[in-house]
């Protein structure tokens, strides 16, 4: 009874908050300035959705995939996405360092094999007969090469539709020109932080000799400043998991999930090939203090 009252209150809030939005926004009449503004709120909310949705689903917390587990037909998206991320992506490769995706002790075969019995034994005795028939091991298999086992999206659209719940709200609250103008950075900067950013340009060699992970790399871009400042970020969210979920780093100092390296860690990433003397981005991993690193 407790739970469904707090739902409700926080539900009344949200209604109350989007009211008071509308009524706002229905004050900027202008065409220009509609786009201007929504386009920087999106960028905004894209930052946000990434961060919040790279922890709540792509680190779900135990109770959270619990419910998931519990009712695979409605979840097995979000399963799927944890499994690949949480589980392939930080727990089984790059185990052996940040620029090392198999390592020596490991190759692509063995997490092959590996793969269809470790997602299967997320799920309840009373469900394998249905998981294993809606995920097959050959289909199991497939999902991971098309993934690059953790590093992309299994499909940009697919990872994009996860922002349609707040591009919803937003047309909702918005002036329609101002809804489209924020939309259109929510559903192109978000998938394109997975599928282009960490696919393409993360957990590659920084020592001047670029190594480009596909042909269809950038590697104009790989080796820039800002690039190696973000492999610096990345690397402690591999480090520690619970921080620093954003590619398009923005929404995590907002939020305050963003954690500082300690003399340690710079140590590490040193060792490991990390540049730390990058020509004026040190800013963005390391000035910044949050919650999480005082």
């Amino acid at each position: 009874m407790k739970t469904n009252i707090k739902i409700s209150a926080y539900a009344i809030c949200a209604a109350c908050v989007c009211f008071m939005l509308h009524f706002a926004l229905s004050f900027i009449t202008n065409i220009y300035y509609q786009i201007g503004f929504g386009f920087c709120a999106g960028i905004f909310l894209a930052s946000l959705g990434e961060s919040y949705i790279h922890q709540y689903i792509g680190h779900a917390k135990a109770k959270v995939h619990a419910v998931w587990r519990r009712h695979p037909r409605a979840f097995m998206v979000l399963i799927i996405g944890f499994f690949l991320h949480h589980v392939v992506h930080h727990g089984k490769t790059y185990r052996e360092g940040y620029l090392e995706q198999f390592g020596e002790s490991l190759d692509p075969n063995a997490v092959d094999t590996w793969a269809p019995e470790a997602f299967y034994r997320l799920f309840d005795a009373k469900d394998q007969a249905y998981v294993r028939k809606a995920m097959p091991a050959e289909r199991i298999v497939e999902e991971l090469h098309k993934a690059d086992y953790g590093l992309g999206a299994v499909s940009t659209v697919a990872f994009a539709c996860l922002m349609l719940p707040l591009v919803a709200v937003v047309f909702v609250v918005a002036p329609f020109w101002m809804a489209l103008s924020a939309a259109l950075p929510m559903l192109i900067i978000f998938p394109m932080m997975s599928d282009f950013i960490h696919r393409h340009m993360m957990h590659l060699p920084q020592d001047g000799v670029v190594v480009v992970r596909h042909d269809s790399s950038p590697s104009w871009l790989v080796g820039t400043p800002y690039m190696q400042a973000l492999e610096r970020w990345h690397w402690m969210h591999h480090e520690y998991i619970y921080c620093n979920y954003n590619l398009f780093v923005l929404a995590d100092f907002f939020r305050g999930v963003n954690r500082t390296p300690s003399p340690k860690d710079r140590q590490k990433m040193a060792t490991e090939g990390l540049i730390l003397d990058d020509g004026g981005w040190s800013w963005m991993p390391f000035k910044r203090q949050s919650k999480l690193s005082k």
